[in-house]
């Protein structure tokens, strides 16, 4: 939606779950989208600080254990 929204953003989507991913690539295909797509593994975003003007969690925060729900958080706010 941000990049059909905003075709001019540099758009990246993380998941945990590698079917979602699977998914999202699909619907990436058939919109024709510029869209760089990443498995997170709930401990280190490969990003510098700051690489980010927004972050947009959906539908992930009650699927995790608290002390994954912690470090991602701060890996957010680093991001």
């Amino acid at each position: 939606m941000a990049k059909q929204s905003s075709p001019e953003a540099k758009v990246t989507g993380i998941d945990v779950d590698k079917e979602i991913l699977v998914k999202a690539a699909k619907k990436i295909k058939e919109e024709k989208l510029d869209v760089f797509l990443l498995d997170y593994d709930g401990k280190h975003l490969p990003f510098q600080p700051n690489a980010f003007d927004r972050v947009i969690s959906c539908l992930v925060f009650h699927h995790l254990d608290t002390d994954v729900k912690q470090n991602m958080l701060a890996e957010i706010f680093r991001i």
